[in-house]
């Protein structure tokens, strides 16, 4: 069986290697060009080959250390997605909560404003009520009849004055 070793800077590849790299390129450009709301990619199992063996298809090989340390920077990152939206949805819950807690509390607010105005008005309706009762005043209380009345005496105290004057 011939050598099947690609040339390279840092040595040579295997058909492994190659393959690995190839499913890992391909797996991360499906990760980074994914849809928004589409699932996660699920990398295919890896072929073992041995060195000197035949690759089952052509592709680009990679160093097993490579896709090791690929796989695991992978799973790190979908680690801290997990954690960042878990985080950022606690955020957000906390967040509502508090809006949700600012809007109660001003609803409550305008509810006591409103219940403390009506209790004002029917409180001032009441007093307006008992002020114009009061207003109403018996007929000896009428300072027109007084006024009569003093003028009706000073006459008659005039005329008896003038009449007693004269005799």
């Amino acid at each position: 069986m011939t050598d099947r070793r690609l040339p390279t800077r840092g040595g040579t590849l295997t058909a492994f290697r190659a393959l690995v790299v190839l499913l890992v390129v391909l797996s991360t450009s499906a990760l980074l060009t994914a849809p928004a709301g589409a699932q996660t990619v699920e990398l295919p199992e890896p072929l073992l080959l041995r060195e000197g063996a035949r690759a089952p298809f052509t592709g680009q090989l990679m160093p097993q250390e490579d896709l090791l340390r690929w796989a695991g920077e992978i799973e790190a990152l979908r680690h801290q997605l997990a954690l960042d939206v878990r985080t950022e949805r606690e955020r957000c819950d906390v967040r509502l909560d508090l809006e949700r807690a600012r809007t109660t509390a001003a609803a409550e607010t305008l509810t006591l404003h409103e219940t403390l105005w009506r209790t004002r008005v029917e409180e001032l309706a009441t007093a307006l009520t008992q002020a114009r009762t009061n207003a109403v005043r018996e007929w000896w209380e009428s300072p027109v009849l007084w006024f009569a009345l003093g003028a009706v005496v000073t006459a008659g105290a005039a005329v008896a004055l003038a009449v007693a004057v004269s005799n």
